[in-house]
């Protein structure tokens, strides 16, 4: 079964202490079901 395409847009994401931007990135791919995922920068892994 293919899934629909998922439209352009932002995500804001309030992450949990530790996680690094590989780790969001990741998560978002999963449960947005796409490989085209990105981040505007680096996330410091202390930051929330």
């Amino acid at each position: 079964m293919k899934r629909d395409p998922v439209p352009p847009g932002l995500v804001v994401v309030d992450k949990a202490p530790g996680m690094t931007s590989h780790d969001v990135v990741a998560r978002v791919r999963r449960i947005l079901g796409t490989r085209k995922v990105g981040h505007a920068g680096t996330l410091d892994p202390m930051a929330t």
